[in-house]
């Protein structure tokens, strides 16, 4: 018990202190708070009164300057009518000038001649001769001279007397006449600076003065107005300068200690000051009171308001942290009150402000929120989200619930409601309302789902077309097998038939072409689709691809009936550059469908003719009409995309893989071209490409290929080397090859056929026929070896690639391994010799060229 006692002793003696700190804190507060109180009264008090003051000198200054105005224009009437006398011819001047001047009750008349000097001056001016000196030297007064309408009028100080002046031109030209008047400026009828405040009374016992910088013009006081000039300097200097903000200042006089303010007018300075125990009485009262009353409860008030504040004081900066950290993710940040239906908000644009209206009670704010910005669409599923009357049950035992919602113009916002508050039974009282801008990632998301769809729809459309292209391939590839296959049997059948014969060797024959041309097709649409396909740019003549296509589609077409007609209209550049290959076809392509698609008996129209040139290329035109079978609408929309037929029965009524049209416009697009089409079922077709080209201003065309076509062809006696690994193509090759006089030596991989070379004489082989994929060693890894061979002929001996790898890329890595030409299977057995014989050509030519030098 004893030990209890003097621990509680102990905690008293060590915790004495802390009332007594309270209170003196307490009391510095009250004194703070109520200086502050009583700084910011008498500073109202002190402005309040110097405005009415600068009101009062305002209408004392405007009166002043009023009743200066109206003398100095009385003055200069007086003095017009004076010269108006004296312009009187019989009138006496000096007698006229001095009865004037009485009875107007002028101090001073001056008549000064063209020259500036006085002639004449009334009254007793002696002390004035400096004065109207000075003023006549002035150069508005000189100016009067030349300007006789002009009238000169001023107030002037001298030796501390006020004087009117006022000067007119006389209008004989002998001059000018000039009077004065002097003023007492106290003289302004009822009104006086001196009166302006006597006799007032101010609150708090106040002081005014009003000064010009040398003395005290007016003061409600009379001690203040019996100042001297000049000191009253003395008085009027603070001692403390309390703050710039009011401009507040102290003065201790003898009096006691003053505040107050300070304030310029133009000319004069105002000066308001109240006693310091009048200004602070307040505060006095307050704090003696609130000391009392501290003394009588604020040690156990303290203990348990301490406690308490502690508590909630921890709370209100968890929740402030949250939501500061809340408020740096989200735009518009509200606190919802549950329980009084009311709102607080916390951080919004001014613009979302607007928003919200003026509404106080939480559900008003939100129809008007929802009416006034929310989507049409998407009002009903914001006012779910928001109700207040719904809130705290769907908010309970959540950590929170959000929405995505439509604001006006396309605006995406993501909203968050978390609860804040809860009551003793565990109730949502309070909750945050949460909103930010998620249009861009809506905008994202909303994209992405497009593009997953589109894909997915892609994706579907892909399988369906290549289940489609796999059904038309086997199709298309089968059926020549088929034919060439069938043929061979017949054949067989009738050995010794040779007219039998004959025909079923034209069938395989017309059937392997079906064949390749399928092959090619589907080979340059997916060298298109790749962007492996490029464009030469060779000189070309406009007028042979014309002839060059009339001649193969013709040929169709007589076979079929249908009379093929190519017109050439005007044109101006016959020689152009660009791609003539794919030239060729895509008017053979356009032509052949046009052919093909077409009635017994029909007819087909190939036009050309060049358009104005355009950024300096050659724009030709070409226009297939026909009068076949036409387009149904539903086709022509799909017309343009790979494998797409009219209908099923197309694929056997006509042959064809479907491909064409969609090369045709690859190319031209590639060109940088157009091409469009008009079609009916029933009567026809009509396509019109318009293709640009560079005109070749060349005066000689290039010749070198038409001379090698031309030119009489020949490899008998060339000693060749044949690299093939397959044995019937190696057997293809053989033939045609010795069937022109070829010297033929076999290889059957890369490196035979470098072994062979290397054991060889220089100069033992012509030409090289080298296959690409071989076993042991490939073509590309062969020719690279045979041109690293330390051997004169190891750098010139050509080298062609003969090979299925049909691909532009295939081409560029045989030039590149140091090959000479690229030849595709199946082989062209024309073309094959034709290639032979130009390289080879070249080469003795080259060869004869050196040995000349």
């Amino acid at each position: 018990m004893l030990n209890n006692e003097k621990i509680t002793k102990i905690i008293a003696r060590r915790y004495i202190w802390l009332p007594f700190l309270m209170g003196v804190l307490l009391g510095i507060v009250c004194f703070v708070v109520f200086t502050g109180y009583d700084r910011m009264k008498i500073e109202k008090i002190a402005d309040e009164t110097l405005d009415f003051m600068q009101d009062r000198v305002k209408k004392y200054d405007d009166y002043k300057n009023n009743d200066k105005v109206k003398s100095l224009y009385r003055l200069a009437d007086k003095t017009l009518e004076l010269e108006q006398r004296l312009e009187e011819k019989d009138a006496d001047q000096e007698e006229l000038v001095e009865r004037y001047m009485k009875d107007q009750r002028l101090d001073g008349v001056l008549l000064i001649d063209e020259n500036l000097n006085c002639v004449y001056q009334a009254e007793d001016v002696g002390k004035m001769d400096t004065f109207w000196q000075e003023q006549m030297s002035e150069p508005a007064v000189k100016n009067m001279l030349e300007q006789p309408r002009k009238t000169y009028i001023t107030r002037l100080d001298k030796e501390g007397k006020n004087y009117d002046f006022a000067v007119v031109s006389r209008t004989d030209g002998k001059g000018l006449v000039a009077a004065y008047i002097e003023k007492n400026m106290e003289d302004n009828g009822d009104i006086s600076i001196y009166s302006l405040f006597t006799g007032f009374t101010f609150d708090m016992n106040g002081i005014v003065a009003v000064t010009d910088d040398k003395q005290v013009l007016s003061s409600n006081s009379e001690k203040l107005l019996s100042v001297k000039p000049g000191e009253y300097r003395d008085i009027f200097t603070p001692d403390i300068y309390t703050g710039d903000e009011h401009r507040m200042i102290h003065l201790e006089s003898t009096g006691g200690s003053w505040y107050g303010e300070i304030k310029q007018m133009k000319d004069y300075t105002l000066y308001a000051f109240f006693p310091e125990t009048a200004i602070y009485a307040l505060r006095t009262k307050v704090v003696i009171g609130t000391m009392g009353v501290y003394i009588l409860c604020w040690m156990t008030f303290m203990l348990v308001r301490g406690y308490v504040a502690e508590s909630n004081m921890r709370q209100m900066e968890k929740q402030y942290h949250i939501i500061q950290s809340v408020s740096s993710v989200f735009s518009i940040c509200m606190l919802l009150d549950l329980k009084k239906n009311t709102w607080e908000m916390i951080k919004a644009s001014d613009q979302i402000r607007k928003m919200t209206g003026n509404e106080t009670n939480t559900a008003n704010m939100m129809k008007f929120f929802c009416k006034n910005t929310v989507a049409q669409s998407e009002r009903q599923k914001f006012w779910d989200f928001v109700n207040p009357d719904t809130l705290a049950e769907r908010l309970q035992g959540k950590d929170y619930i959000n929405c995505q919602t439509e604001i006006g113009k396309g605006e995406w916002f993501s909203i968050m409601l978390v609860p804040q508050h809860h009551d003793a039974h565990g109730n949502v009282e309070a909750a945050l309302f949460l909103s930010r801008n998620i249009t861009d990632e809506k905008m994202r998301e909303m994209d992405y789902q497009k593009k997953l769809e589109k894909s997915v729809e892609q994706a579907e459309q892909a399988n369906i077309a290549k289940t489609d292209f796999l059904r038309r391939m086997s199709h298309d590839i089968r059926t020549p097998i088929n034919g060439i296959r069938g043929m061979v049997d017949i054949c067989r059948y009738y050995i010794g038939n040779p007219k039998k014969q004959e025909e079923c060797l034209d069938k395989i024959l017309l059937s392997s072409t079906f064949l390749m041309e399928l092959v090619n097709d589907v080979l340059d649409m997916n060298k298109l689709e790749s962007g492996q396909i490029k464009l030469e740019e060779k000189p070309f003549s406009i007028s042979e691809i014309l002839k060059e296509v009339e001649t193969v589609v013709g040929m169709a077409a007589t076979e079929q009936g249908i009379t093929l007609t190519v017109k050439k209209g005007e044109i101006n550049h016959e020689n152009l550059l660009g791609s003539s290959l794919h030239v060729r076809q895509i008017l053979q392509n356009i032509t052949s469908n046009a052919v093909k698609y077409n009635k017994p008996n029909g007819k087909v129209i190939l036009e050309c003719r060049e358009l104005p040139p355009k950024n300096e290329k050659a724009v030709f035109e070409f226009v297939c009409t026909d009068n076949g079978i036409g387009m149904s609408p539903k086709f022509q929309e799909h017309a343009f995309e790979p494998f797409v037929q009219e209908n099923s029965s197309a694929r056997t009524s006509y042959t064809g893989t479907g491909l064409g049209l969609a090369i045709v416009k690859k190319l031209v697009e590639q060109m940088e071209g157009t091409i469009h089409f008009v079609s009916e079922p029933g009567k026809g077709t009509r396509f019109t490409l318009v293709i640009p080209f560079l005109p070749d201003d060349s005066i000689e065309m290039q010749t070198e290929q038409t001379q090698s076509t031309d030119a009489v062809k020949g490899i008998e006696n060339d000693k060749i080397l044949l690299v093939e690994d397959y044995e019937i193509n190696m057997e293809i090759a053989r033939f045609v090859l010795e069937n022109e006089g070829a010297q033929v030596q076999e290889a059957w991989n890369g490196k035979e056929a470098v072994d062979l070379f290397a054991a060889s004489e220089p100069g033992g082989y012509d030409v090289i026929l080298m296959d690409l994929m071989m076993p042991v060693m490939g073509g590309l890894e062969a020719a690279q070896c045979i041109r690293k061979l330390e051997r004169e002929d190891a750098k010139t001996v050509p080298i062609i690639a003969m090979t299925a790898n049909a691909f532009a890329d295939d081409e560029e890595r045989s030039l590149a391994a140091g090959m000479d030409a690229h030849i595709s299977k199946p082989l062209d057995a024309e073309k094959l010799i034709q290639v032979i014989s130009d390289i080879c050509k070249k080469r003795k030519e080259h060869a004869k060229g050196d040995a000349d030098i």
